[in-house]
């Protein structure tokens, strides 16, 4: 037989070594996860995915905490490694606990009856065109300046979903080139104060730019995006759509940017994308999960989102996440967003 300490002394300094080693790496570990939202680590592939789930980490150090301490309860034999265990996923539960309810865990707050500018997003993506129509009509009951961006709902759909709006008694227009999955529509009104029209540099893929003629607090540049999700496979198509997105915000004061951006607060590295603000951030909604329907909103994750130049307050827009539209097929809930009124200018 080999043995690997011929002292009992140095074997029993190795195990005093490991037993200040584990959790001080593990902690390493953790910290070094938790940070990469903060760096540029958050854009490697892989790790841009991983920094988006702190809801899930959250529940899975807090499941583990509570098995590590019931086993130090129950089983002596194994009392001192969980007991190192549990105080590490307890740390882990807190970290990632508290960004989550930092950046705000709320829903958002239903638009106000004396809003400038009505907008909603939806990724419906699979949902019957008459339902889409049905969900998104009452955002343009009564109003001038609205915006519905319908990501993954390709040219001929937001069509079919327009004539639908018009036959309703919608005064709108559908925005939906060929070359792109992500259909706008908006009042006849707002169009024709801005007079948009589409911006053919949107990357592939990447949603849909709208541009007036004179941006402005009323006549918004308009963006709806799908952007390409950060898998590990497609890092570099959502940081080129990332990017597309930081430029338009750079065109103007006047910008609003509406859409599935793929892309959580963590993955953006915070509440600001050039000279956009995040509007859910702003309003104590961060981190509220628009995605994926098919689970608890407390595991999912909040991909879809609203950002306004710096000509506005994002404080004082409203976000929401409706939750109480009947979902079929798409995964993601729609969001409802308003900008209040400002001085013309």
């Amino acid at each position: 037989m080999i043995r690997l300490f011929s002292d009992p002394h140095d074997y029993g300094e190795h195990v005093k070594l490991g037993r200040f080693l584990i959790p001080a790496a593990s902690l390493v570990v953790l910290l070094l996860v938790w940070a990469a939202p903060l760096t540029q680590a958050r854009t490697w592939p892989g790790i841009a995915f991983v920094v988006a789930a702190d809801r899930p980490i959250t529940l899975v150090f807090a499941v583990v905490s509570v098995v590590a301490f019931a086993t130090c309860i129950l089983l002596r034999r194994f009392r001192r490694g969980a007991i190192i265990l549990g105080i590490v996923c307890l740390v882990g539960t807190a970290m990632f606990g508290l960004r989550v309810i930092a950046q705000g865990a709320a829903d958002g707050e239903a638009s106000p009856a004396n809003a400038e500018f009505y907008g909603m997003a939806w990724n419906a993506r699979g949902e019957d065109v008459s339902d889409v129509a049905n969900a998104v009509g009452p955002t343009f009951h009564g109003q001038d300046r609205a915006v519905v961006v319908l990501p993954e709902t390709p040219w001929k759909l937001g069509e079919e979903v327009a004539d639908i709006l018009r036959a309703d008694g919608h005064d709108v227009v559908a925005f939906a080139p060929d070359w792109t999955a992500t259909s706008i529509i908006m009042t006849r009104a707002l169009v024709d104060d801005g007079q948009y029209k589409v911006d053919e540099r949107t990357p592939p893929w990447a949603g849909l730019a709208l541009i007036p003629t004179t941006p402005s607090s009323q006549t918004p540049i308009i963006v709806g995006t799908h952007i390409q999700q950060p898998s590990p496979s497609a890092t570099d198509t959502w940081q080129e759509h990332i990017d597309w997105v930081n430029e338009m915000c750079s065109r103007s004061p006047w910008v609003v940017v509406l859409g599935d951006m793929n892309s959580t607060l963590n993955n953006l590295g915070g509440d600001q994308l050039g000279d956009c603000s995040d509007v859910a951030a702003a309003n104590n909604a961060g981190s509220s999960p628009t995605w994926p329907t098919t689970l608890p909103p407390f595991l999912g994750a909040s991909i879809d989102r609203f950002l306004v130049g710096k000509g506005y307050t994002a404080a004082e827009a409203t976000w929401k996440v409706d939750r109480s539209l009947q979902i079929r097929q798409t995964d993601h809930w729609p969001i409802k967003v308003s900008i209040p009124p400002i001085d013309r200018r």
